[in-house]
């Protein structure tokens, strides 16, 4: 695959997964609580997806920093979450398919 595509799908897999994590937001609306406290929750939920996105910002010129960045949020949410593997796979899964691209991508660039 040629680098810059595989640069192109390393950045668009990690805006893919920042969309979905994004989606978890959206659950915090049909809880009880007022408008402010649903507001706040949904902020809250929004974070991990928010620090994706920052990722994926100050990886847009090194690949190497997303490669790292999101295989280390993978084994930190797998550790935090190793009691229920169901959301690890979910979660910590997807993670490291975006750092595998990340990787794959800095390593297929041009050596100059």
């Amino acid at each position: 695959m040629p680098a810059v595509l595989l640069r192109w799908v390393s950045r668009g897999a990690a805006f893919l997964l920042v969309a979905f994590l994004g989606l978890f937001a959206a659950d915090t609306f049909a809880g009880p609580g007022d408008g402010f406290e649903r507001l706040r929750d949904a902020l809250l939920h929004l974070l991990p997806a928010l620090a994706c996105l920052l990722i994926v910002v100050v990886a847009w010129r090194k690949a190497w920093i997303g490669a790292l960045a999101f295989s280390v949020l993978a084994g930190i949410y797998a550790l935090w979450a190793s009691d229920r593997p169901d959301w690890v796979l979910v979660i910590s899964g997807p993670l490291a398919v975006v750092a595998l691209l990340y990787a794959w991508a800095w390593w297929s660039r041009p050596k100059a």
